[in-house]
């Protein structure tokens, strides 16, 4: 009965990069931004019949809404096939290719870029019904005048949004930035890596302080690990913030580094962009209608502390979590013990919100409500919704509603945030994990939602 996840994607709970040797950052084609779809009337008021298609896949570079110019530079256009099929054209000098023959889809890049440029790499795709494409080229901001070493003296300061590029010397190596938003709004970060190739994924260690104070490096405020385009292994990193009017001149201090596996791929340039997308709308959290029935969204009961004690999914399993153990009951929306043999349920499997517990132990003592916890009403990525949510909104609709002991049971939505918040923070690392060194927790990858968990016993 387990859920083996295909594909790990990081929560995150909320700012939110790429690698390639040269990668880049684009915005979605729109359906009509393509050449010959604004055709004027002739005279007498006809329309002009529409363009016979040539069969031939086209491929423009653009700029600011401008033909890119190459100036003698040599660029060739590609076109991969699912299937593994490669063909390629060359870019004239006004930053145009073309290629007769194809049929399918396919997926779009670019042999190289001049230096300075970058463009999104995983975003442009041809097919039968969409043959003329434009390439959206990108100027990359100069770095700052800082290595990057730390999150003091050597940190790079960007001044505004854009794109930006980062060397990485090796497998071990990270360089740090910040950036203070000077207006409120969603803004988001996100890596630009190349996802063909398999071998390198970017990670992003967020560090939320202020002027005065900022968390120790290594010890970030939030890991976000995944959320943007993604392969097998590697995973474009998107991190996002939602910023009040009272949380503008926050610092948002981050480090970029990578996992390989192909240590000779270094040193690699990772391209990012850092983007403001919209004016904030404030901390809305709607619970879904087929879990949070009226009747079952209540406060949870308290349990007599002279006679139940709450305990630890992984103390009552030999310090090993396994979600076997567990299974939803449709009958009231939360997670029981579960016997698989015959089909029955048991006790309601809880789990710690605004109270520290063996994994999650902060300065405040309030669990997922801790300031550094939060990070400033940041997003968590569903993993299996596949979409943002608000952190503090959702963790605090839960959190209005929990016991003396701060737990609330375990619900769907509830198990996807562990889950995301497990993977994310890599609370299980190969042994290497918080869970794992702090705790002694032992688990497999689809059952580390666990670690928050556990169930009243009688004594």
């Amino acid at each position: 009965m387990k859920k083996i996840l295909a594909l790990i994607l990081t929560l995150i709970i909320p700012f939110a990069f790429a690698v390639a040797g040269c990668v880049d950052y684009n915005d979605p084609l729109q359906p009509d931004d393509r050449p010959g779809t604004d055709v004027p009337l002739p005279p007498g008021g006809e329309d002009n019949p529409p363009e016979e298609d040539d069969g031939k896949f086209t491929v423009q570079l653009v700029q600011n809404n401008k033909p890119f110019q190459l100036d003698g530079y040599t660029l060739n256009a590609q076109w991969r096939g699912d299937d593994g099929t490669f063909y390629t054209a060359p870019f004239n000098n006004d930053g145009y290719a073309e290629i007769e023959g194809l049929d399918g889809d396919y997926q779009v890049t670019l042999s190289t870029l001049p230096d300075g440029y970058t463009y999104e790499t995983n975003k442009y795709r041809s097919t039968n019904d969409d043959k003329k494409i434009k390439i959206k080229i990108e100027v990359i901001t100069p770095n700052p005048d800082k290595d990057g070493s730390d999150l003091y003296n050597n940190v790079r300061e960007i001044q505004s949004t854009g794109f930006y590029r980062v060397r990485l010397e090796g497998p071990h190596s990270q360089v740090c930035y910040q950036y203070v938003p000077r207006r409120a709004g969603d803004y988001s970060i996100q890596s630009l890596m190349d996802i063909r190739a398999n071998e390198i994924n970017p990670i992003l260690d967020v560090y939320v302080g202020t002027v005065g104070w900022k968390p120790t490096l290594g010890n970030p405020s939030w890991i976000q690990n995944g959320g943007g385009a993604e392969n097998t292994y590697t995973k474009n990193f998107k991190y996002d913030v939602r910023l009040s009017e009272d949380m503008v001149g926050n610092i948002y201090s981050f480090c970029i580094r990578t996992e390989s596996i192909n240590s000779s791929a270094f040193p690699i340039d990772i391209d990012f962009v850092i983007e403001y997308n919209g004016e904030y709308t404030g901390n809305v959290y709607v619970p879904p209608d087929e879990i949070h029935a009226e009747e079952e969204w209540r406060t949870m009961r308290d349990y007599d502390a002279s006679l139940y004690d709450f305990r630890y999914a992984a103390d009552l399993n030999g310090r090993k979590l396994d979600s076997d153990l567990y299974a939803l009951n449709p009958e009231d929306g939360f997670y029981h013990e579960y016997d698989e043999r015959t089909g029955t349920f048991g006790d309601i499997l809880y789990v710690k919100i605004n109270q520290d517990s063996a994994v999650l132990v902060t300065e405040t003592g309030t669990g997922f409500m801790d300031g550094q916890v939060q990070i400033f009403a940041m997003r968590f990525y569903s993993l299996k919704n596949q979409q943002n949510y608000d952190f503090g909104a959702f963790i605090g609709e839960y959190a209005a509603h929990v016991n003396r002991d701060g737990v609330y049971a375990v619900t769907e939505e509830l198990r996807d945030f562990l889950q995301s918040y497990s993977v994310s923070q890599r609370l299980f690392n190969d042994g290497n994990g918080w869970a794992e060194t702090a705790a002694g927790y032992l688990s497999a990858e689809e059952d580390q939602w666990l670690f928050n968990c556990g169930v009243y016993r009688r004594r």
